[in-house]
């Protein structure tokens, strides 16, 4: 039996940012992830903040194009100081 394989990862709201059509051809950290294909993800943690709930939509839209099998798991995590590493995890 296969092992299944979970990623968990933050909403980056800067290099994640889609920008119209162009966005395939820049780089971006959530979903650089899918492009190797030697490594096949079942399920997909996204993580990230209510205010950025549309950026959020709009990559999962994107994992689902070029990642159909994968399970995409949204998770609101309010987060006071993104810099303070306690806060955080």
């Amino acid at each position: 039996m296969k092992k299944s394989t979970t990623v968990i990862g933050f909403l980056g709201t800067k290099l994640d940012a889609p920008r119209g059509e162009d966005r395939w051809e820049k780089w971006r950290p959530t979903l650089s992830v899918f492009a190797r294909e030697d490594f096949q993800i079942d399920r997909y943690e996204l993580i990230y903040e209510k205010r950025f709930a549309f950026l959020a939509n709009k990559i999962i839209a994107d994992i689902k194009q070029i990642s159909p099998a994968t399970e995409v798991v949204s998770v609101h995590l309010e987060i006071k100081d993104p810099w303070d590493f306690g806060d955080v995890f």
